[in-house]
């Protein structure tokens, strides 16, 4: 029988399978610190994830930050040449007062476009992902000539790093967003034209070019029609062929001919420093001036009055007299143009002008214009007695 008893003693000495030695404070056992090590290997990936994808967008913000600038630089360089291709066009249409400048002389450059001030001098001359910029001058056969049609096409590559066709189709893609539909390329699955959103050409452009290579990047400028033009420009060779009347409210200078088939009305001055032909009336309000001289074919009139003996400026001047006379401006003053000669008239002696056969036609009666002087050359009597009465004869001279 088993005697069991609640004193300490008792406790103390009663033996257990649970019963545990009891330790002092330098044998006390500490609770599990750290992580284990899935926990260190999940945290490992998730960085290593983390960082892939970090450096993942930081080089497509490279690449699109590279595709802009190609796209800016690109369309900068479009720019420029558009006045160059317009010199060229009148160059070989014949439309240009000068000669072609040396900077176009052999083709277009972006070299040449920096010399001729249409792109700063800092202007880069390769792109960011250092490619060059090539520009093919794309002309008909009808060049050179009055109908002459030329166009540019510039273009570049999207750099040495693309040699992966993946990679070289991102660039492509990325420029040609950035570039907003202005430019075009050439694409691996057609590498036999050239296209974008406003041009397809074939590759090559010309038959002279060489083929653009697969992901290369183009922009067209293109050149004007000779012919579309409704209105008539500086230095236009084109004929207005002005089928009505021509009203000029300032100078008119022709330096060549001019032939109209309506009728000319010139407010102001016109200069002609060849020939003018007009089929209907010319009018002029203001000075006409030919450089040559000036022919009609039928009758000129002058409507010009004027009275003989009055002054007028500058010598040269023409106009008539109230009768129709033609006089004209010399020494300050208006004069018949008859030669110097004024008319002549007979006096008699003693009745004076008596018969209105003797008078001068010229002023109807016994005297002379104004500027001329009376010479009398002959004297003799009517009349078979010498009654004292005589007849003189006078002439008009200045």
């Amino acid at each position: 029988m088993t005697i069991f008893s609640n004193s300490p003693s008792a406790k103390a000495k009663r033996p257990g399978p649970r019963a545990r030695p009891r330790a002092g404070r330098s044998g006390a056992r500490r609770a599990p610190r750290g992580f284990a090590l899935i926990e260190l290997t999940l945290a490992a990936a998730l960085l290593s994830l983390a960082a892939i994808w970090a450096a993942g967008a930081w080089e497509r913000r490279i690449e699109d930050a590279g595709a802009q600038a190609l796209a800016r630089w690109l369309l900068a360089i479009e720019a420029a040449a558009r006045p160059a291709l317009a010199q060229m066009e009148q160059h070989a249409r014949g439309q240009a007062a000068g000669p072609l400048p040396t900077a176009l002389s052999g083709g277009v450059t972006v070299a040449g476009l920096k010399q001729l001030g249409y792109l700063d001098a800092g202007f880069p001359e390769r792109s960011a992902w250092n490619d060059g910029a090539s520009i093919q001058v794309l002309q008909g056969q009808s060049c050179p000539g009055p109908a002459c049609a030329m166009d540019l096409l510039i273009h570049t590559g999207v750099g040495s790093g693309a040699a992966d066709p993946g990679r070289r189709a991102d660039r492509v893609g990325a420029v040609l967003l950035a570039a907003q539909g202005k430019a075009g390329a050439v694409h691996a699955h057609d590498p036999g034209r050239v296209r974008g959103a406003v041009f397809n050409l074939p590759n090559p452009p010309s038959a002279q070019a060489a083929p653009l290579a697969p992901g290369s990047i183009a922009v067209l400028v293109a050149g004007s029609a000779p012919y579309d033009d409704p209105y008539v420009r500086r230095r236009d060779t084109r004929d207005p062929a002005l089928q009505g009347a021509l009203s000029v409210a300032g100078q008119a200078n022709f330096g060549a001919g001019a032939l109209l088939q309506g009728d000319l009305q010139v407010r102001g001055g016109a200069a002609l420093g060849g020939w003018a032909s007009v089929q209907g009336g010319l009018t002029a309000g203001g000075t006409l001036t030919g450089q040559g001289r000036v022919v009609a074919h039928e009758f000129l009139q002058v409507g010009g009055i004027a009275a003989a003996g009055t002054g007028c400026s500058p010598a040269g001047l023409i106009a008539r007299d109230a009768a129709g006379g033609l006089l004209g401006c010399s020494g300050g003053v208006w004069a018949a143009q008859d030669g110097g000669f004024g008319g002549s008239y007979v006096v008699n002696n003693v009745r004076g002008c008596i018969h209105p056969d003797l008078v001068n036609p010229r002023t109807g009666g016994c005297s002379c214009p104004a500027g001329y002087q009376a010479q009398w050359i002959s004297q003799w009597a009517p009349g078979p007695y010498d009654d004292g009465v005589f007849l003189r004869t006078y002439i008009c001279l200045r």
